[in-house]
């Protein structure tokens, strides 16, 4: 087995992901992105909350719980970054809000063995490619998605923003070709 710098997780591997709608701006751009770099593996748009969750169906109820009491909240990014990991390649990052915290803080007590264990640990970002290698690559494509003809004005003025309505809980065991969805969850809570 390859290591997870080469873009292999270990198996099984149960992530708890936001996922935008598949006609959001951010799920547009990185489909176009993803054309343009071939090096990077296709993969859908998300912003990973937490993982490894332990394997199991007592794992899927408490997310099913979690869902139940979380009220839909708008996920706003605020820039691009980019890294030397294969999986925080090419990102955008995430306004930490008081809805993204309250679900992230959620998610780790009902889970308490899983890394970060802090909310001051958690950096949220909305992953758009892997696997790039090379430094100049990995800033062109940052300045491919500033430029990107997709947007109107600024992407940080709110087109890039979605609401995040679910958790998709998905196995990131293996490559990306490996990974397979175990379920959508729907929040439910209502505001008051």
């Amino acid at each position: 087995m390859t290591t997870l710098d080469e873009g292999t997780l270990p198996s099984p591997h149960i992530t708890a992901w936001l996922v935008p709608p598949d006609e959001a701006s951010i799920s547009k751009l990185q489909s176009w992105l993803q054309k343009q770099h071939s090096a990077s593996p296709t993969f859908q748009t998300h912003l990973t909350l937490l993982a490894p969750l332990p394997p199991g169906d007592k794992m899927i109820e408490v997310t099913r719980r979690l869902a139940k009491q979380t009220t839909p909240f708008m996920v706003h990014p605020t820039g691009v970054s980019t890294g030397p990991g294969y999986f925080e390649n090419v990102m955008l990052k995430v306004e930490k809000t008081n809805g993204l915290d309250d679900l992230y803080e959620k998610l780790r007590k009902a889970f308490p063995g899983v890394q970060p264990s802090s909310a001051s640990a958690f950096t949220p970002h909305l992953s758009l490619l892997y696997g790039l290698k090379d430094e100049e690559e990995r800033q062109s494509a940052a300045k491919e998605v500033m430029n990107w003809s997709g947007w109107k004005e600024s992407p940080w003025d709110g087109q890039a923003s979605f609401l995040a309505d679910r958790i998709v809980l998905i196995d990131c065991g293996g490559t990306t070709e490996d990974w397979n969805l175990i379920e959508t969850i729907s929040f439910q809570g209502t505001t008051t």
